[in-house]
């Protein structure tokens, strides 16, 4: 069996209010309030080390204009999704990626949450995405912390280094992996 260790960037809708010229939350799809505009994913062996890495944008049909204060934390503009992927051939490619035997790894309920809200959305089938690890869930029970602990967080508890940028999907997935290796919270 492989573990996969995902992690997902979503945009969402917004308004500019022009009177008090703040950003505010704007008409979003109730099926799909956030849509995911990047996946990446790594994929583990048994022995938790990674042997394969998946990174997609993913072309917004929800909302096209992206959020500033997601523009300014994942550094994605319209630009960089101008030619992304359709949600659909995206998530095809990454179950093929992701093979029979698989273990899903995401750091919180969020991005699960979140995937099938855009399955559904999509009218995909997301059975698959039934198998799955909450991998902040175990990382708080493994510091006896009375709250949910960050990514960031947990990445300094194990003296792990921040060498690219969070808010990347591959790259979270990277440290999300990094954290489960030293952890072995999933053996």
């Amino acid at each position: 069996m492989n573990y996969i260790v995902f992690d997902l960037e979503n945009n969402c809708s917004f308004r500019f209010n022009r009177i008090t010229r703040q950003l505010e939350k704007g008409n979003s799809n109730r099926i799909c309030p956030n849509e995911i505009i990047e996946l990446g994913a790594v994929k583990l062996n048994a022995d938790l080390d990674i042997i394969d890495s998946f990174k997609m944008y993913i072309k917004p049909r929800l909302y096209k204009r992206i959020n500033p204060k997601i523009k300014k934390k994942t550094r994605i503009t319209e630009d960089k999704l101008k030619h992304a992927f359709p949600f659909k051939q995206a998530i095809n490619d990454f179950i093929n990626w992701i093979g029979s035997e698989y273990l899903l790894c995401c750091w919180g309920k969020d991005d699960i949450l979140t995937l099938k809200r855009n399955c559904k959305y999509h009218n995909l089938d997301c059975e698959w995405v039934g198998n799955y690890i909450d991998i902040q869930y175990s990382i708080t029970e493994y510091f006896n912390y009375p709250h949910q602990i960050g990514l960031k967080n947990a990445l300094t508890e194990f003296n792990i280094a921040v060498e690219g940028q969070l808010h990347d999907a591959l790259n979270d997935a990277e440290y999300t992996a990094k954290i489960i290796k030293v952890s072995k919270c999933i053996k």
